[in-house]
């Protein structure tokens, strides 16, 4: 077994790519066009024997330490390809110690029982079954919200949307004050990464209008082999707060009877996980690594 760690410019792409794709779960988030986006070309990789298993080092430097850091709009990583659990544990203890502190989240098929991780929460809904049984799941006011949307605004259409500069900036009118940590770079970055999803047909990019054509909501869902990840929804200001329901609802109508799971992203907080909770989606966890190898006094000021 030959485990090393190459530099983001000497990766043999295709390679790279292949193996996250034959990867269970594969996820586009790893991929080479997706991070090379929003990491801004900042990461390296540890790569097991010919690329049968890689993991994505997206780095950052601040006062002169290298540290890794999970890219916005990309909620999990970790190790992809064939490997057992004591190769796995192998990936962790070959991070370089040239990353002084290491904050990454590693994807739901990562071994929970290895040192050094944290549970976190995801809900994910399991679209294989038909719309009909999937909305006789959802809960209660969920059902009446849908019922209150299409009294009010309905009947409601979803189009296409792949003016993604529209999509960031209504999310960003929404929602950019409780997001603090997100700032203009970011949301480049994430644009670059949605036009490469665009050219690698890996995205749905949705808006929901009302009855007079007017826009609702707008959400944007990244595709991977088997999985539909909820990245940026919101309502449009002023418009009928159902109208996340509706474009929800409308993604489950689109992929029901398919292999696909919905994976919602979210959440420890507890609102946004009983939001996700009334379409019937069921909690999963990914995982939290958290590695401090400071110098005592700067680990005394990080903490």
């Amino acid at each position: 077994m030959t485990l090393q760690m190459i530099c983001r410019h000497n990766l043999q792409i295709e390679k790279w790519n292949a193996c996250v794709a034959s990867s269970e779960p594969s996820l586009s988030y790893a991929k080479s066009w997706y991070l090379d986006a929003m990491c801004a070309g900042q990461w390296n990789a540890l790569v097991l024997d010919d690329y049968r298993a890689v993991m994505p080092l997206p780095y950052r430097k601040k006062w002169g330490i290298q540290y890794l850091s999970q890219p916005a709009f990309c909620q999990q990583l970790g190790v992809f390809g064939a490997v057992s659990e004591a190769e796995y544990g192998c990936f962790l203890n070959a991070i370089p110690k040239q990353y002084r502190l290491a904050d990454l989240q590693l994807h739901s098929g990562t071994p929970p029982d290895l040192p050094g991780l944290k549970p976190r929460t995801t809900y994910w809904l399991d679209l294989n079954h038909s719309y009909e049984t999937l909305v006789a799941a959802y809960r209660k006011d969920a059902r009446k919200n849908l019922r209150k949307l299409e009294e009010q605004s309905g009947p409601c259409a979803v189009a296409e949307q792949f003016d993604f500069h529209l999509h960031i900036a209504n999310y960003r009118a929404v929602y950019g004050a409780m997001n603090p940590g997100l700032g203009a770079e970011e949301y480049r970055r994430f644009h670059l990464a949605l036009q490469a999803a665009e050219t690698h047909q890996c995205i749905e990019a949705l808006q929901l209008n009302d009855r007079a054509g007017k826009p609702l909501a707008y959400g944007l869902f990244l595709k991977s082999n088997a999985q539909i990840h909820y990245v940026m929804g919101a309502p449009v200001p002023g418009a009928d707060s159902g109208g996340v329901h509706g474009l929800i609802d409308a993604i489950i109508r689109k992929y029901a009877g398919t292999a696909f799971t919905l994976d919602f992203e979210g959440s420890e907080i507890p609102s946004v996980a009983y939001f996700y909770a009334k379409f019937g989606a069921l909690p999963v966890h990914y995982y939290a690594l958290h590695i401090n190898r400071l110098p005592l006094l700067l680990r005394l000021l990080k903490k």
